[in-house]
């Protein structure tokens, strides 16, 4: 078969994004925000949960730092073999059509849990004429069989991921000394980060990520702390129109304004500590840092 040469051109394009982290580093709930801004739609969310259930947690929520609906849910039990993982995201896509978003929580069950590809590793080479090394190539031609399936759907994928993990002893500028515990890398076959557009790891203690892989705007939006459905938000309208970063970084700075006019009006309380915090300054004059640290102030003040 002949191979075609054409110019290139941007198209639209589901997202794939990986989160990665240690326990509690908030990888369900960056999962969830990102998916809401995508696709502004909570039945349009599926969660394929390895996790006992604990994705339930989060529905129907307004005391979170973002509301959560009532999203869809799969309840995945082990054996959490390469096969059924195919058959949960086949379930899922059907349930939320080509727009919406599956989240694939966890992806490191299919690695290391019961019925997973290193399981399957340890059972093939029990087989006669096989042995621990032999049985690589067929266990990873099932492990690739999946992912190529996986990757293949029409909506957007987020797939979270454990996170081997370290602790870190940090001095402080007074000479507290402090342990901090930090993820190193994704529990998962180890070239599997770079097979998605974003890959990002967790912090346990402030739930930020550091970039590890990223094709897209991600790098140059200079964004500040948790995953929020804001973020969702740009990413997906990169993704789906193009724009431009300048317009990307505007918008983003509109959506804060008028959510800060929203909450500075919202009551008397909240107006007053408006007006003590940003003195005569206009808000239309405020750079995106100082909104979000004047909301962040409002907000914790109001509870």
């Amino acid at each position: 078969m002949a191979f075609v040469v054409k110019d290139s051109k941007r198209h639209i394009q589901p997202l794939r994004l990986a989160l990665a982290g240690p326990t509690n580093s908030g990888k369900t709930l960056s999962a969830l925000f990102i998916a809401y801004g995508i696709t502004n739609d909570w039945k349009k969310i599926v969660i394929i949960d390895t996790e006992r259930g604990r994705a339930e947690f989060y529905s129907e929520r307004d005391d979170l730092p973002h509301a959560v609906g009532a999203f869809k849910h799969i309840d995945f039990a082990p054996p959490y073999s390469p096969k059924r993982y195919k058959e949960a995201i086949k379930a899922a896509v059907s349930a939320i059509g080509d727009d919406g978003v599956v989240i694939l929580d966890s992806f490191s069950h299919a690695w290391f849990g019961q019925g997973g590809v290193l399981q399957i590793k340890e059972d093939i080479s029990k087989k006669p004429g096989k042995n621990s090394y032999t049985a690589w190539e067929e266990a990873s031609q099932i492990q690739n069989d999946m992912i190529d399936e996986i990757f293949s759907i029409p909506c957007h994928l987020i797939c979270t991921m454990r996170a081997k993990m370290a602790h870190v002893i940090e001095e402080s500028a007074t000479g507290k000394t402090t342990v901090r515990t930090v993820g190193l890398e994704p529990v998962q076959r180890n070239d599997l980060p770079y097979e998605f557009d974003i890959t990002l790891m967790l912090d346990k203690d402030t739930n930020e990520f550091q970039i590890m892989k990223d094709v897209t705007i991600l790098r140059n939006l200079d964004w500040e702390g948790p995953a929020t459905p804001e973020l969702g938000k740009i990413i997906f309208e990169w993704l789906g129109t193009g724009e431009r970063l300048d317009n990307l970084k505007g918008n983003m700075l509109k959506r804060e304004q008028e959510e800060l006019r929203a909450l500075a009006t919202s009551s008397e309380t909240a107006n007053k500590l408006f007006k003590s915090l940003v003195k005569d300054k206009k808000i239309a004059d405020m750079d995106i840092t100082e909104i979000r640290a004047v909301t962040a102030r409002i907000q914790e003040y109001l509870g």
